[in-house]
């Protein structure tokens, strides 16, 4: 499984004349490996440009599938909250009501402090499953090459820090979309996966160890 890097985006233009002759290409990683490209048409896209860009991907031997200008397209907007699940189901429960009680109150009142500005995830994330667990089962029971926590740890967990805070702040009424407290705090502290031999689990290079 791999995570989308490699993209030829839209440009967001205000002349909806030009914008009529832009589509968005998103192939996946490693290009020469992978088969699928994403095609996205934006509300201006002419049908004509969006067909030629089909057509283009289907010559060069790829799979196209077609989508809308939505956050992560399909492989994406899917995969990402997945990951974001996982890392809640295995995340550190922290309790409400560990935050200083007065500290919430006298911020309720003077309207500076609101449920809003506490992050959903500081206290959703749970304790229901080990990483062990978790990727075991989706690796086995829903047949994917590796866990949603092993990918995230291969991908980076900066990586997927960066798209979801991205995605919260620019569709903060969609729910799928959230920022595990266990991630930030993950990375923040420098442990980003693979490429720094510490995330969900302990790695020497590309050699997946034991869960942290």
């Amino acid at each position: 499984t791999y995570l989308p890097l490699c993209t030829c985006s839209c440009a967001r233009s205000s002349s909806s004349t030009l914008s009529r002759t832009y589509t968005q290409v998103h192939f996946f990683n490693p290009v020469q490996i992978m088969k699928l490209v994403e095609v996205a048409r934006t509300e201006f896209t002419s049908p004509e440009v969006f067909e030629k860009a089909y057509q283009w991907v289907h010559h060069i031997g790829k799979v196209p599938v077609k989508c809308n200008d939505t956050p992560g397209f399909i492989v994406n907007r899917l995969l990402v909250p997945s990951m974001a699940q996982a890392m809640l189901m295995c995340g550190q429960f922290l309790h409400f009501f560990t935050i200083p009680f007065f500290f919430f109150f006298f911020g309720l009142i003077y309207n500076s402090f609101s449920f809003q500005n506490l992050h959903f995830s500081s206290w959703t994330d749970r304790n229901d499953a080990s990483v062990h667990d978790i990727d075991i089962s989706m690796k086995l029971g829903a047949g994917h090459p590796m866990g949603p926590l092993h990918l995230a740890d291969y991908v980076g967990l900066d990586t997927c820090y960066y798209i979801l805070k991205g995605w919260t702040e620019k569709y903060p009424d969609e729910p799928s979309f959230v920022v595990p407290q266990c991630l930030k705090e993950k990375v923040d502290q420098g442990d980003l996966g693979r490429k720094t031999g510490k995330g969900f689990y302990h790695w020497d290079g590309d050699k997946r160890g034991d869960p942290v």
